[in-house]
């Protein structure tokens, strides 16, 4: 199924939703270099050595207070491992088979984060 835009009014506020072969609906979260993140939002994201934004995976069936607005966390990458070359689907957790994400739902997650790593590339190549 085709990805929507939640909403984008920062940084921090880029999500999408994509749904996998099985109906399975993640919440996908870019967290970019100052964004908090983590249980509660409590860490925050300093990118000591560069790497760049992460993306965060949560899933849609389980929104409610133990897990928070966004859903239940299943996993999070930096941008640069999942555009490096990857066109297949991802397993987000090997203990919980719905937790994988098949290749035509991780498209606009793929897109994603080409997107973002182009835009660190095109930043430190113009220093």
């Amino acid at each position: 199924m085709a990805a929507k835009k939640r909403r984008k009014s920062s940084k921090s506020q880029t999500y999408q939703i994509i749904t996998n072969d099985k109906g399975k609906k993640f919440l996908i979260r870019v967290v970019h270099k100052g964004d908090r993140y983590g249980r509660n939002d409590v860490l925050t994201h300093k990118d000591e050595y560069g790497i760049g934004p992460m993306i965060e995976f949560y899933d849609q069936t389980y929104r409610d207070p133990d897990f928070g607005s966004r859903g239940q966390f299943v996993s999070r990458y930096y941008a640069d491992t999942l555009a490096t070359g990857r066109r297949g689907g991802i397993s987000l957790h090997g203990g919980v088979p719905e937790w994988s994400v098949d290749a035509k739902a991780m498209r606009p997650v793929i897109a994603l984060a080409d997107k973002l790593t182009s835009k660190k590339t095109k930043h430190k190549s113009s220093r």
